[in-house]
């Protein structure tokens, strides 16, 4: 367990009680967890043990391809489960100590073989809620009057009408009447959508400490189902919870997006002939696209996450309207013009035909994963640390440790496309991905 080498305080007996309730209880969930996936006997490095099958050749290394495979199966399921239980736990307990995550954490690396990187990627996954959720508390010790509050979150200065301000560990959620909602919403946004959301979005402040919140027009709200308040909550919450991810998983390929992305503008335009300037506008056009997809995948989650059905459908990110989810359309309209002849046919191959095909392959492979019987949040566990464009590999490679029976190969392969049928017509209502 992390420590910074100073001894923590004393606790008085009602705070060890209060402990060692916990710690029954956390330890009772966790043994729940425990069930559902056999262990593994110390760790388990899938790269390591890769490495060993060049020693091996035939049956002996078939059967030890199936051994790694069914057991990095079982180590992804297990690390699912434990983001899964750390996630309940807070929830149980919004204020719960750092050091009880830590315990979820190392309960779960030990009989599973986590790896010393992954339990680092777990701690680090604790220590940025940890943070997070402190900088929330402080700042609603520091302002307890919810319009006070509202007006420093989100930097509006006119009379606003706020229905309540609600604190969550990875948020503020605020309730506001219509002509609030769309103050916060022109303050935040950049860029004034045609098709702004109606219910629910996320910001954050425009400071140093990017202090996150989310908003819920209430007005609108009235007039949806009784039960869809729940929904958009727990969909704007876990764009919060994605953003730790990204920034912990895909910092590099972040922080690089600006930099590369000029780099290769600037080869374009001053590449010496056509053949070389279509080469490096494609790599330009996927870099972008590489990013766009971060965003799609924050929001495929956030749709999954959802704990009522909002009517949230995934054909939103093949619209091409200019609206929130339209994440490539500055490209795009740069194409249509006149002038840019040249980056029509190009833009359409990568920014439109390309991009469409990995979200829906994507889709497809969460659903097949969802037909093996994960839960959507499952899913999303196990999904959590693969770019979207490795998603379908991922899904292959787990659903041919389930059924994997290494004398039969032909059965393999039929099971694994069975599991694969395309679910081209599912790109609609949620409802059309059962949970």
């Amino acid at each position: 367990m992390p420590t910074n080498g100073v001894e923590p305080p004393a606790l008085s007996v009602n705070e060890q009680s209060e402990v060692l309730q916990t710690e029954s209880t956390q330890a009772t969930r966790i043994k729940k967890a425990f069930e559902k996936f056999p262990f593994i006997e110390g760790t388990f490095d899938a790269s390591e043990e890769i490495g060993s099958l060049k020693k091996l050749s035939g049956t002996e290394r078939k059967q030890k391809l199936w051994q790694i495979k069914t057991k990095l199966a079982r180590q992804r399921e297990a690390w699912a489960q434990c983001r899964i239980t750390i996630e309940q736990e807070i929830e149980i307990d919004p204020q719960i100590r750092k050091d009880d995550l830590y315990s979820v954490l190392h309960t779960f690396a030990i009989p599973y073989g986590f790896t010393e990187p992954q339990i680092r990627i777990g701690e680090a996954f604790i220590d940025a809620f940890d943070a997070k959720r402190n900088q929330i508390n402080d700042l609603r010790d520091q302002v307890p009057n919810d319009t006070e509050l509202v007006k420093r979150l989100t930097g509006v200065t006119d009379p606003i009408q706020i229905v309540s301000v609600a604190v969550s560990p990875y948020a503020f959620v605020i309730r506001t009447d219509d002509a609030t909602y769309g103050k916060i919403w022109e303050q935040q946004s950049t860029i004034i959508y045609p098709n702004y959301p109606r219910f629910a979005f996320a910001g954050e402040t425009r400071d140093s400490e990017s202090t996150p919140f989310v908003v819920i027009n209430q007005d609108s709200m009235n007039t949806y189902q009784d039960d869809a308040f729940e929904g958009f909550v727990s969909h704007e919450l876990e764009h919060e919870k994605e953003k730790i991810v990204q920034r912990i998983l895909f910092k590099s390929d972040m922080d690089d997006y600006a930099r590369i992305s000029t780099e290769l503008f600037y080869l374009f335009t001053n590449a010496e002939d056509r053949l070389e300037q279509e080469r490096y506008l494609r790599e330009y056009l996927r870099c972008h696209m590489d990013h766009a997809l971060l965003a799609v995948r924050s929001e495929f989650f956030a749709i999954k996450s959802e704990k009522s059905l909002t009517g949230s459908s995934f054909n939103v990110f093949f619209l091409q309207d200019g609206g929130p989810y339209d994440y490539l359309f500055f490209l795009r309209e740069w194409a249509d013009k006149p002038e840019n002849h040249q980056w029509q046919a190009i833009c359409k191959k990568i920014l439109v035909d390309e991009y469409t095909t990995i979200i829906k392959k994507a889709i497809d492979a969460f659903w097949s994963l969802q037909k093996v019987g994960y839960s959507a949040q499952e899913v999303i566990r196990v999904l959590v640390d693969a770019p979207v464009r490795r998603w379908p590999a991922d899904a292959r490679r787990i659903i041919e440790a389930k059924l994997y029976d290494y004398d039969d190969d032909a059965f393999l392969k039929a099971e694994v496309a069975r599991f694969f049928e395309p679910t081209r017509q599912a790109f609609c209502r949620e409802s059309s991905y059962l949970q």
